[in-house]
């Protein structure tokens, strides 16, 4: 029993390491935010917040300029 455990141990650590050498994947970071539309970020010319780490990010990488709703999205916020 406790070779058996051992074993599968062994060869999951050898697993993630083989994993872990594979090709470079892309990453993905994808922020949501309640009640923050495009247009809050100075990153798509808003002035509303100051976000010097998303600007950064987006500087180096890709950003998702275009988003399509399926259904109409009319709700209220939350009220305070």
């Amino acid at each position: 029993m406790c070779t058996r455990i051992l074993t599968y141990i062994f060869l999951s650590l050898i697993l993630v390491g083989f994993t872990a050498q594979g090709a470079s994947q892309p990453n993905f970071l994808i922020i949501m935010a309640d009640d923050c539309t495009y247009n809050d970020l100075p990153l798509y010319g808003g002035q509303n917040a100051k976000t010097p780490n998303i600007d950064a990010l987006a500087a180096r990488g890709l950003t998702f300029n275009r988003a399509y709703l399926g259904a109409a999205m009319c709700q209220p916020c939350r009220s305070e």
